[in-house]
């Protein structure tokens, strides 16, 4: 399905934001789909998210080694932005966990 700006579909999932354990040197983040009773919305836009870490890099400034965290993406993928209230927040959706809305 290509999207159209203000195209009707049903969902089943929607993406949230995971930090996974990790360690000092580095926490994962990374999108992960949940699911939800399907759903009716419009594609109000896309976006380009990543998956990645955040990395704890030492820098030298001065005398001291301090350590600077700094978000590495290492994977690029394409969500819908898709509105389903007024008063809700729009859900990110991947666009295999979408269909067209069937007409009314």
């Amino acid at each position: 399905m290509t999207p159209q700006f203000g195209a009707r579909v049903v969902f089943d999932h929607y993406l949230v934001r995971q930090s996974n354990g990790g360690n000092f040197r580095e926490i994962p983040r990374e999108w992960a789909a949940a699911p939800i009773d399907p759903t009716e919305g419009i594609i109000i836009g896309t976006r380009t998210l990543t998956n990645g870490a955040i990395e704890n890099l030492p820098t030298r400034s001065g005398y001291d080694i301090d350590v600077v965290p700094t978000y590495v993406p290492r994977e690029h993928f394409r969500a819908y932005v898709v509105a389903f209230d007024m008063h809700r927040k729009p859900f990110y959706v991947l666009p295999e966990h979408t269909k067209p809305e069937e007409n009314r």
